[in-house]
């Protein structure tokens, strides 16, 4: 067994279905026009004919086109949406896979030497929340004595300053991905051809 295509009046694929693996071309797929009669319908005088409603394609599409349509009068599969249609959607598909790599950096969590060394902090929207609420108490001088806040994993105890520091240094880590998302996200919109669009790439 093999796939074929099922397409639309129009050329365009709108199912799949498996035939037998020796079936080659192109069938009309036939259908009764539906009754605009409420309740029973009354007996027609003559039969009638079903309507063609689409066609199963046993030939496959070339590799490469974005959105496949067949032409029944060649009997071949050609590119079905308009140059700069495609390129305007990849466009904006490039552009939210960037902006998901943004997020995904930026809930990653980030580095700080407040402590003098190196460690990791998280950096996910509660964390985020957590940060800026204790950054309040502080400037409220609510909370004046050290900070327990997990470094690394564990609970390490702070000073204010260190803890000041600690909040500057997120804030500079989510800036830094929101200024190279913007960078990149420019690039994208300035790019003319698809090689240009896929050229433009989130790096670590």
């Amino acid at each position: 067994m093999k796939e074929a295509i099922i397409i639309n009046l129009d050329g365009y694929m709108t199912d799949v279905t498996l035939v037998d693996d020796n079936e080659t071309g192109v069938f009309p797929l036939y259908k009764l026009p539906d009754s605009n009669e409420e309740g029973e319908a009354e007996k027609p005088s003559e039969p009638i004919a079903p309507v063609v409603v689409g066609h199963r394609v046993s030939i496959r599409p070339p590799e490469g086109l974005y959105k496949p349509q067949f032409n029944l009068e060649t009997e071949t599969w050609g590119e079905g949406r308009a140059a700069s249609y495609i390129l305007e959607d990849i466009r904006q598909s490039k552009i939210s896979i960037l902006n998901n790599a943004c997020n995904a950096a930026i809930l990653s969590g980030f580095t700080s030497n407040a402590l003098e060394d190196e460690h990791t902090y998280d950096f996910d929207y509660e964390a985020q929340t957590n940060l800026g609420g204790m950054l309040n108490a502080i400037m409220a001088e609510i909370v004046t004595e050290k900070i327990y806040w997990k470094a690394s994993g564990l609970p390490v105890p702070h000073t204010i300053n260190q803890f000041k520091q600690v909040y500057a240094d997120g804030l500079t880590h989510k800036n830094s991905l929101i200024t190279k998302y913007w960078t990149l996200k420019s690039q994208v919109l300035s790019a003319n051809s698809l090689d240009d669009i896929e050229s433009v790439t989130w790096s670590k």
